[in-house]
């Protein structure tokens, strides 16, 4: 009886392992896709990856810049958000993270100031593999008066290319710019 009790204990261990596994491949994959230009293919995958775990915050990140490319502006915000989850699965690893070497403040304008506008605006960033910017995407939809100069800012964003077996790599992130009346 404690051999049976012993060999089903070992057994839900591997399928567990191996539901985590098929996960991350196809987060990975989808990810790999979404880097490929393949943003409809990549959906696929990482649609299923987040709903076996919805706490993957690169599963999200990357399926939000899929539909971000395929035009679906609410499904890209939707994806974003949740994003914002603390990870439960390994985050993809890098031989180097992106770096910012120049990420410009954005510039709080006279109308923002006259209608005293303050908070805070979060833009998801693509960082292409080619040393470009790619998407800035507003999260928020109020704060009109904030949005547009947070989107000049990030798109004025420099930055030394992720790397990941020995190729640069595209990289989505999440920039916050905080304006506040003194």
């Amino acid at each position: 009886m404690k051999f049976l009790a012993s060999f089903a204990a070992t057994l839900v261990i591997f399928v567990s392992a191996g539901a985590v596994a098929a996960q991350q491949s196809d987060r990975d994959r989808g990810i790999d896709l979404y880097r490929d230009g393949k943003f409809t293919e990549a959906m696929v995958l990482l649609e299923k990856s987040v709903a076996a775990n919805e706490k993957d915050r690169a599963a999200w990140l990357y399926l939000g810049g899929a539909y971000v490319h395929a035009g679906d502006e609410t499904k890209a915000r939707n994806a974003f958000e949740k994003s914002n989850a603390k990870p439960t699965v390994p985050q993809p690893k890098y031989e180097r993270s992106v770096k910012l070497t120049n990420r410009p403040r954005p510039k709080y304008t006279e109308k923002a100031r006259g209608n005293r506008a303050s908070g805070t605006v979060r833009i998801a960033i693509e960082l292409r593999a080619d040393g470009t910017v790619g998407f800035v995407f507003p999260l928020q939809t109020i704060k009109q008066d904030l949005i547009q100069p947070s989107l000049d800012a990030a798109k004025g964003t420099q930055f030394e290319r992720a790397m990941k077996d020995g190729k640069a790599v595209t990289v989505i992130t999440m920039f916050q710019y905080g304006y506040w009346i003194g």
